[in-house]
């Protein structure tokens, strides 16, 4: 993933990268262009990754619990559910409507 994310280059620009990596969801109303384009930006990037399996699940340790993680292990697997599933519409071509 961090081989993939270097080589994109929108976040290899510093300007670039601060504004689609702030809080675009505050832009909905100030900059509705800006925010569509990092919506947009952000889904097709989830999309590649999705593509090339670099999202799919257990291709990495999860992070460890911290000690007052109340998150059980029901979470883990809605979460896991969630991203296999993106994972599947993405390689059968129905990205929009999972985005």
């Amino acid at each position: 993933m961090e081989a993939f994310l270097a080589g994109i280059p929108e976040l290899c620009n510093d300007d670039r990268r601060a504004f689609l990596c702030s809080a675009f969801h505050e832009q909905r109303a100030d900059n509705p262009e800006g925010y569509q384009e990092a919506v947009r930006f952000w889904s097709q990037l989830l999309l590649d990754a999705c593509r090339r399996g670099l999202l799919s699940r257990g291709m990495a340790a999860p992070p460890p619990a911290a000690a007052s993680d109340s998150s059980s292990d029901d979470d883990d697997e809605d979460d896991e559910d969630v991203v296999d599933r993106i994972a599947a519409a993405a390689t059968a071509g129905e990205a929009a409507s999972v985005l």
